[in-house]
């Protein structure tokens, strides 16, 4: 199992705490995240960007109450310390704003990429461990895949149906 990093929305369609996603997202969402625990690794900012963006999603339900994402974090703040399940990666941000890193390509096909996940790219490409970015229901990786992958970005889509069908 290549290394992932894994955008948020990943930890949220596995939780589907409001039942929003249809039943075959979910089951990718958490088959990815339940197989990364037992035998992948991860790759994450070390300045916790990444992270923090987690607990903000799915960190704030009782703990009796996690879903797969939410035990997914847990099982994030238990291994991460641990470097050979998980990589932390040192982002160089660009001028005042915090989601600009020198690591994200220069490239003007992505310009209009979403700066909130421009961390993702940026740790991806600052990773070495050559690491996939893991993608569920964001719509801006898919109309980017192109220019990311031509920049080395490898992005892998769990429900790649949702973008190929339209929505």
């Amino acid at each position: 199992m290549r290394p992932g990093v894994v955008d948020t929305n990943v930890l949220r369609v596995a939780d589907d705490a409001l039942g929003e996603w249809q039943p075959e997202h979910v089951s990718a969402c958490m088959e990815y995240l339940l197989a990364l625990q037992r035998r992948g690794s991860i790759v994450v900012d070390d300045a916790d960007r990444i992270l923090s963006e987690y607990k903000r999603t799915v960190g704030t339900r009782a703990r009796r109450q996690l879903g797969v994402g939410g035990q997914f974090l847990l099982w994030l703040y238990q291994i991460r310390a641990d470097q050979r399940r998980c990589e932390a990666v040192t982002l160089t941000p660009l001028g005042d704003d915090p989601r600009q890193f020198d690591e994200f390509p220069a490239d003007s096909d992505l310009k209009a990429f979403d700066a909130d996940d421009r961390k993702f790219v940026a740790t991806a490409l600052g990773s070495c461990r050559e690491p996939e970015v893991v993608n569920a229901t964001d719509s801006d990786w898919w109309e980017h895949r192109e220019a990311l992958a031509r920049n080395g970005v490898r992005v892998r889509f769990l429900c790649p149906t949702l973008f190929q069908q339209g929505g």
